[in-house]
């Protein structure tokens, strides 16, 4: 049962109750592009609840991460992304269209938490890269907290997902080459509620999420979650 409730998600140009316009045909013509120019392998994606409340947290090794994930999930997924992203007007235009909502990394932004929180309410997907940016080496990186306090706080199940593949496509000139990438879903689970309680718990049901992410990556890639 979601907790707190915010605003409605529209408020925000959530598409997590309904698919504008924008968000289908962007969503579209990722797709196709995925399908066309690279090899795209997903496993798992029976475990992807198709309604209600949903927190999917992945690693980060490519900005086309999410704009990958985003475009082959089943369903509308809403992603909390950098506040750095909308200091160029272009890029902030298009993320915030998408649906997405900005997030100042390493501090307390209990406006994206209450953002968050939102969606969940409605029965909507949030998206959350916990590294809060992309690993240059594909190695899981230490974690911001958001993730794991959007599940505690809302009670919504966790999907992890894995990517691999996508590191060589910080340029274009993979383009032609058709590039294997792998998409793995996990089977959801519910943090702990008594995680929630001190800092100490919540680093806690953060490090669980991570390791829920790292089993569905190659042990190369896992970093300290490999142990």
């Amino acid at each position: 049962m979601i907790a707190v409730r915010g605003e409605a998600p529209e408020a925000y140009g959530h598409p997590s109750l309904n698919r504008p316009p924008f968000y289908c045909f962007a969503t579209w013509v990722i797709r196709s592009m995925v399908r066309g120019l690279t090899r795209t392998q997903v496993c798992g994606e029976e475990h992807i609840p198709r309604t209600g409340p949903l927190v999917v947290v992945s690693n980060h090794v490519q900005w086309v991460d999410p704009v990958i994930l985003g475009a082959i999930f089943p369903r509308p997924l809403i992603f909390m992304a950098k506040q750095e992203l909308w200091r160029y007007p272009p890029v902030g235009w298009v993320v915030e269209r998408y649906g997405a909502f900005p997030v100042r990394r390493g501090e307390a932004d209990r406006t994206a938490i209450r953002r968050g929180l939102s969606v969940l309410a409605a029965g909507g997907a949030v998206g959350i890269f916990p590294e809060g940016t992309r690993s240059r080496r594909a190695v899981l990186k230490e974690p911001y907290p958001g993730a794991s306090l959007l599940a505690l706080k809302s009670g919504a199940p966790v999907l992890p997902v894995g990517i691999v593949g996508t590191e060589i496509m910080g340029k274009f000139d993979w383009v032609g080459h058709w590039p294997r990438i792998d998409i793995t879903y996990g089977e959801p689970f519910v943090l702990d509620p008594r995680s929630g309680e001190g800092k100490g718990r919540l680093l806690e049901a953060t490090d669980t999420i991570m390791r829920r992410i790292a089993a569905l990556l190659p042990p190369e890639r896992r970093g300290r979650y490999g142990e």
